[in-house]
């Protein structure tokens, strides 16, 4: 597969396309082909499934116009789509937002700046996710608006469901509280992998588990459904294997691409000064550094273009620090120095 293919999913013609109200400046949605049912919409955190077609868009002011750079189908049609959770930084900003609140059937044009695709850096010539071995890399010049052709095949959502409120809640769980839990695991009825129904294991038969929400100690999909929960609360998730244990499984107890139902019983939710523990040197700001390291150790992390990108979200002043008032994380009281600078 080269850079221009005689197949494509969709054809490039002039259509009858709805525009939509879009999120981001620099970003165009058309709606080029609607779907028959609309049940679930795309949202935040969900992961799904799409083939795409991605070409430098006709208004661009640099590249060739019209050249197709990537596409998803092979020139059969075939291959997997492409799968990816929304609000992850694995695509560029302007895809992840332009396939929200979006159908699965649904056909969108999106229209992309440069300041929300490559940028002034454009993409380096590397090969495709989808290409063949002899196949030509991919390439966007520097400045490049770029327009893709994406198709929503499947949503894949993490489901929950609590069965017992608590009658009081003190703290609501935040990434970095520490969280103590009674659970039993099942493989869920309409799981693709393993005995439906089958009993797993259960922290009944030995002791409460006990761990650091949002710090990767954890499937996702308990990082993510335990936010916000209270001491006393109870709740049922489904797990699809991208919020659980995916193509590997777990050990002997959970088999590859296994949908997995949780009871969880929420024992007790401590507040933890996550801004202490990435502040090593105490200086009541975080580094690039720091966040660096901090990431690495608890949460496996070390791509520094996504630690780039997390820190300079929070950086809001650009003074090349994390601040207390900027951090977003449980902190504690404001430091005694920062509350004698107010005096």
């Amino acid at each position: 597969m080269g850079l221009v293919a005689p197949f494509s999913f969709v054809l490039w013609v002039a259509v009858a396309a709805l525009e939509m109200k879009s999120p981001l400046k620099g970003l165009t949605i058309k709606v080029i082909k609607e779907a028959k049912e609309c049940d679930l919409k795309s949202m935040e955190k969900d992961f799904v499934e799409m083939h795409y077609v991605t070409k430098i868009a006709e208004s661009s002011k640099t590249g060739k116009l019209g050249q197709q750079v990537d596409q998803s189908r092979d020139e059969d049609g075939m291959n997997d789509p492409l799968s990816f959770q929304l609000g992850s930084t694995r695509v560029i900003d302007g895809w992840d937002k332009g396939v929200r609140d979006m159908c699965e059937g649904e056909i969108r044009l999106l229209t992309i700046a440069p300041e929300l695709a490559y940028g002034d850096e454009g993409l380096d010539k590397q090969k495709s996710k989808f290409a063949e071995p002899d196949s030509a890399e991919i390439e966007v010049p520097p400045g490049a608006t770029i327009a893709i052709e994406a198709e929503l095949i499947k949503i894949i959502r993490l489901q929950k469901e609590t069965t017992v409120k608590a009658k009081s809640c003190k703290r609501q769980a935040e990434t970095g509280d520490m969280l103590k839990v009674h659970y039993t695991l099942w493989i869920h009825p309409t799981s693709i992998a393993g005995e439906k129904g089958e009993r797993l294991e259960s922290s009944h038969d030995t002791s409460p588990m006990e761990f650091q929400l949002g710090a990767g100690r954890v499937i996702p999909g308990w990082d993510q459904a335990l936010e916000g929960a209270c001491a006393g609360e109870e709740v049922e998730l489904v797990v699809p294997p991208e919020f659980g244990y995916g193509e590997k499984g777990s050990g002997q107890t959970v088999p590859p691409m296994a949908t997995l139902w949780f009871k969880v019983e929420i024992l007790e939710v401590l507040e933890t000064n996550l801004f202490q523990q990435i502040d090593t040197n105490g200086d009541q700001k975080i580094s690039i550094e720091e966040l660096g390291n901090w990431m690495e150790k608890i949460q496996g992390e070390k791509d520094p273009e996504i630690i780039k990108d997390i820190f300079g979200g929070e950086d809001k002043n650009k003074d090349g620090f994390i601040d207390w008032d900027e951090a977003p994380f449980p902190k504690g009281e404001r430091p005694q120095s920062d509350k004698k600078s107010e005096l």
